[in-house]
């Protein structure tokens, strides 16, 4: 899953989403909090980690 949230992360900076290596590490243990099962929660919450405004949240959801 390691390698998957890296690309996420490059696909979201490609996007202007600005990704902080530690932010990047404070994904990473959201992830290991929510898990995997419930989609919603585990988009959630990596997007309220990573997403600093509005506009970040629509390139997120994009």
């Amino acid at each position: 899953m390691q390698t998957a949230l890296e690309d996420f992360f490059r696909a979201l900076r490609a996007a202007d989403v600005r990704i902080s290596p530690a932010e990047a590490i404070d994904a990473h243990r959201t992830v290991a909090l929510v898990g995997f099962e419930d989609r919603v929660l585990f988009k959630d919450a990596l997007c309220a980690t990573l997403a600093k405004s509005a506009e970040e949240v629509d390139r997120f959801d994009r």
